[in-house]
C-alpha cells in the first residue's frame, strides 16, 4: 500500500522547477503502471522549451473520471528555514516547493484511487510539467492531441490548492479572464529646462495608466469586480535632465463574466486613445489572452463533489471563482472541471509547507467523490 506521505516527499524531492522534468515521471509511473494504469509519456517542444507530460489511464469507455494536476513548481526563491527540495517534516508540517502547488494533489489523489475498483467506465491522470510557465506544451497540447485520437471526458477534477485553512472550505467553480499587455508611449525628447519643447512619454503614460486602471465594472452575479495591475514601468533614461521620449509599461487585467478579450481590448484601446490625443503622443499596445472568464454551471458533478466534502469534513464548501488561472481554461472547454486541493496559503512562498494531518482528508474527500462519481 502506498504511503502517502512519503510519496509526496518523493515528489518534493525531485527539484521539477519549469519546466524541468528531474525524474519525478518515473516516480508516478513506478506507482501507477502497478496500479494497472497505462501509462504514456506525451512529449512537446524541442532544446530547453521541451516539457515532459504524462497521461495514464485505468479503463475505458464512460464514465470517464480525469484527475488533472502538474508537477512542475516555480523556482525556489529565497528565504527558507528549511531545504526547499528537502520534504523535511518539523512540527507537523511537511515542508517543501510544490508541496501545496501541487504535488499534494497528485499524491493525494493517487492515494485515493489506489485500491478504488468500478465496474465500468475510465479514471485518467492528465499530468503536466508546464503549468507554471507558459503552458504550451503542457496541457493544451495534451488536449489537442488526445481529443484528435477521439479521447473523451465525462467530468475532471483539478487538484489546485483552495482556501487557506481547512481542507474543503472552497472550491473553484471558475476563472476570471486575464488579459497581459505591453504598452509603449512615445512622444518628443527634449531638455527639463525647455519643457514646452518637448512631448513627455513618462508623464503622458502615466495620464493612461491612471485612466485604464479605474474601474472597470462592479462584478456580477458570480464573480468579483475585474481588476488591473500596472506590473511594471521602463524608460531607460539615465539623465536626470532629459525628457524622455519613450515610455513602456506592462499591465495584467484579470476580467469577469461581463467581459471577453475582444471587447476588453477595444475598451482599453479606446481609452488609451483619448488619453493620448491630448498628451500629443503615439503609442502601441500588444496584447494576449491566455483565456476568457468561465464559469461551470450547476449539475451532478458539483452536487457529488460538494456532498463528498460535506459528508468528510462537515464544511459545505464556498463556491469560488477568485485568484488567479489554472489550467482548468483549458479543460473545461471539453468537460465540466472543478478544482479541489490542500488549503494553499503560502504556495509559491518561502517555506512552502502543508499539514501532515490535512494529507489523510484530503484522500478521503477524493475517494469519496470517485465513490460517488461512479455510483
Amino acid at each position: 500500500m502506498t504511503d502517502t506521505v512519503s510519496l509526496l516527499q518523493d515528489l518534493i524531492k525531485c527539484p521539477s522547477v519549469t519546466p524541468k522534468e528531474e525524474g519525478i515521471l518515473n516516480v508516478l509511473e513506478k506507482i501507477l503502471i502497478p496500479m494497472g494504469f497505462t501509462c504514456e509519456r506525451m512529449i512537446f517542444g524541442e532544446g530547453e522549451e521541451q516539457v515532459q507530460n504524462l497521461y495514464a489511464k485505468k479503463g475505458s469507455g464512460n464514465p470517464h473520471f480525469c484527475f488533472a494536476g502538474h508537477v512542475d513548481v516555480v523556482p525556489e526563491g529565497k528565504g527558507w528555514t528549511y531545504p526547499p527540495f528537502g520534504a523535511e517534516i518539523h512540527d507537523g508540517r511537511l515542508y517543501g516547493r510544490g508541496a501545496m502547488d501541487m504535488k499534494s494533489g497528485i499524491a493525494c489523489f493517487i492515494k485515493a484511487v489506489e485500491d478504488f475498483s468500478f465496474d465500468k467506465g475510465a479514471i485518467s491522470l492528465l499530468i503536466t510539467g508546464n503549468e507554471e510557465g507558459l503552458a504550451t506544451y503542457g496541457t493544451p497540447a495534451m488536449l489537442d492531441e488526445l481529443i484528435r485520437r477521439g479521447e473523451s471526458w465525462t467530468a475532471c477534477l483539478v487538484g489546485e490548492p483552495c482556501g487557506t485553512e481547512k481542507v474543503g472550505e472552497l472550491i473553484k467553480t471558475g476563472r476570471r479572464g486575464s488579459l497581459n499587455a505591453v504598452l509603449t508611449v512615445t512622444g518628443k525628447s527634449g531638455h527639463t529646462g525647455y519643457p514646452h519643447l518637448a512631448v513627455n512619454a513618462v508623464e503622458a503614460l502615466t495620464d493612461i495608466l491612471a485612466e485604464i486602471r479605474k474601474p472597470l465594472d462592479k462584478g456580477s452575479d458570480n464573480f468579483e469586480p475585474s481588476t488591473l495591475s500596472v506590473t511594471s514601468i521602463d524608460v531607460g533614461n539615465p539623465a536626470a535632465n532629459v525628457i524622455p521620449s519613450v515610455a513602456r509599461a506592462m499591465f495584467n487585467c484579470r476580467f469577469n463574466d461581463l467581459h471577453t478579450f475582444d471587447d476588453l481590448d477595444w475598451l482599453l484601446r479606446e481609452k488609451i486613445e483619448m488619453v493620448s490625443e491630448k498628451s500629443g503622443v503615439s503609442y502601441v499596445l500588444e496584447t494576449e489572452c491566455s483565456s476568457n472568464a468561465f464559469l461551470i454551471p450547476q449539475g451532478e458533478f458539483l452536487k457529488q463533489v460538494v456532498e463528498s466534502i460535506k459528508e468528510v469534513t462537515g464544511i459545505t464548501p464556498v463556491e469560488s471563482t477568485a485568484g488567479g488561472t489554472s489550467d482548468a481554461r483549458f479543460i473545461y472547454k471539453h468537460c465540466p472541471v472543478l478544482e479541489c486541493g490542500i488549503p494553499g496559503q503560502n504556495m509559491h512562498g518561502p517555506d512552502e509547507s502543508i499539514a501532515v494531518a490535512d494529507i489523510d482528508t484530503q484522500v478521503k474527500v477524493y475517494r469519496r467523490i470517485l465513490e460517488k462519481f461512479f455510483a
